[in-house]
């Protein structure tokens, strides 16, 4: 048998080595939206402030039903309005985004780029441009980074150009080059707008950054095989793009294109590629079921997974780092089926040490814990542990919606995270006296026994009504 300290020298090379996985179970997540609610949800946008969430999807899975965008308040899901008149093509409608101040959402639409704000959430701008791949607005508003394809009578070409975000004319042309030598599928603006990042494949695959003032490329970021998804974090200089073929990460220098690093990790069916805040971690989003969301420490190489029934399309990341919400777009009606849901990933003192989330046996008997209902959170208590099978049965003391429930532990989550540090038992001691509430009457009492291994604590009353001694719980008690 191997010794534990040999063990552990045996997994802290692998560290150095490969990545090292830590495969768990489904975080819980904030909140969730069914397929009986909003089908195939393709895009979703966290606009800058953490207050709200856009996502566009159908209200069915019928084909001549119209695609909208609804605007949900990002903490607890409320639906606060609806953009319709979108058309009835998922397919044409794509890029959604917030500018960076919050003042505008945008997106294409068919053959149009359309602005609305987020004070009416009215139309306020369109621009016309003919098919349309990738858009970003700049900081301050006033300029449009567009790339698109235009069909010519022989060849299609492809363009880069900015746009007068006021105007909707071109200021500027970055690129005009036949489609069969080069597509560029996904942009993104630096914060001064001076430096323009694009995603590329045909004849050159990889990332490549344009000087946006004298619209010629500064370098050419490249890797062997193709990956439409990248990300940039100007605060630490760093740049990541994936390779779908070759299970590949790699990150490069962001002001010289230089290879800095390449990861050996699962990269297909990468939907979203994103760098935290923190300059530390990779999150990756996948229509992988069992690993929809992988975060990558750069520091550690540890990759820690969150796993359920979610096929993710499409993923934003807040810009403090701490929230994700992610598109699920199945091609199948399956009501209970998840087309959205938002996840609290942490902040970096958490993402250092993060887990999945909490199972059967984080949770001790009386905890206060939130359970998810029809994605709804409502509060109720843990009355029993089945380690077993994962389930545990939540008390609710009013009876409502129902007394109790049998529940898989990922539907659960604490109202307080720092609740996992303390069983609840063991604030009482026998002899301690109570005021104990059953059925809405108060009676004082002593504590005469206490069940750790069901939770149930012995009360006897210092008269004899309602009884004497009588078995409670210790939600129901509070301290003389």
């Amino acid at each position: 048998m191997i010794s534990k300290f040999f063990h552990f020298l045996f997994i802290s090379l692998l560290v150095f080595i490969f990545p090292l996985y830590s495969i768990e179970l489904s975080r819980n997540p904030r909140w969730i939206i069914t397929q009986a609610e909003i089908a195939r949800v393709s895009h979703t946008a966290i606009s800058p402030d953490n207050k709200l969430v856009a996502l566009a999807g159908k209200l069915s899975f019928h084909e001549a039903d119209s695609v909208v965008i609804q605007i949900r308040n990002l903490d607890s899901g409320q639906l606060i309005a609806t953009i319709d008149k979108l058309g009835t093509s998922l397919v044409a409608l794509g890029n959604l985004k917030f500018s960076q101040d919050g003042e505008f959402l945008y997106a294409i639409v068919g053959d149009k780029i359309q602005f609305w704000t987020s004070s009416d959430w009215k139309l306020a701008q369109e621009i016309k441009v003919d098919g349309a791949l990738g858009i970003d607005l700049s900081s301050d508003n006033k300029s449009l980074a567009v790339t698109n394809i235009v069909n010519a009578k022989k060849n299609s070409v492809t363009y880069v150009s900015i746009y007068n975000r006021q105007t909707g004319n071109v200021e500027k042309e970055i690129l005009n080059i036949p489609t069969k030598k080069l597509v560029v599928s996904h942009l993104v603006l630096s914060q001064d707008a001076s430096i323009l990042y694009g995603s590329v494949e045909n004849s050159r695959i990889g990332v490549i950054a344009w000087d946006v003032k004298r619209g010629r490329e500064l370098y050419f970021a490249s890797q062997k095989a193709y990956g439409d998804n990248f990300g940039i974090n100007e605060k630490y200089n760093l740049l990541v793009t994936s390779e779908a073929s070759s299970d590949r990460l790699h990150l490069f220098d962001l002001k010289t294109g230089m290879l800095k690093q390449s990861f050996p990790i699962a990269t297909s069916n990468i939907t979203g590629l994103s760098i935290h805040p923190d300059g530390q971690n990779i999150i990756i989003s996948r229509r992988i079921p069992k690993e929809f969301i992988q975060i990558l420490n750069l520091k550690t190489k540890k990759v820690s997974k969150f796993s359920g029934q979610m096929q993710v399309f499409r993923s934003d990341l807040s810009n403090d780092g701490s929230i994700l919400s992610l598109a699920a777009f199945f091609t199948f009606q399956l009501p209970q089926n998840l087309s959205f849901a938002v996840y609290d990933v942490g902040n970096n003192s958490e993402l250092s040490q993060l887990s999945s989330s909490y199972g059967a046996d984080d949770f001790k008997l009386g905890h206060e814990v939130e359970v998810n209902l029809s994605g709804k959170w409502t509060k109720g208590f843990v009355a029993q542990i089945s380690s077993k099978t994962d389930q545990i049965l939540v008390e609710f003391p009013n009876g409502i919606p129902k007394d109790k429930i049998w529940t898989i532990s990922s539907s659960l989550r604490f109202i307080n995270v720092e609740d996992r540090k303390i069983d609840p038992l063991d604030q009482w001691k026998i002899g301690d006296r109570v005021n104990v509430n059953i059925k809405g009457q108060t009676n004082s009492g002593l504590i005469e026994n206490i069940k750790k291994d069901t939770g149930w604590i012995l009360i006897r009353f210092d008269s004899s009504k309602p009884k004497a001694p009588s078995w409670v719980r210790p939600w129901n008690l509070v301290s003389q």
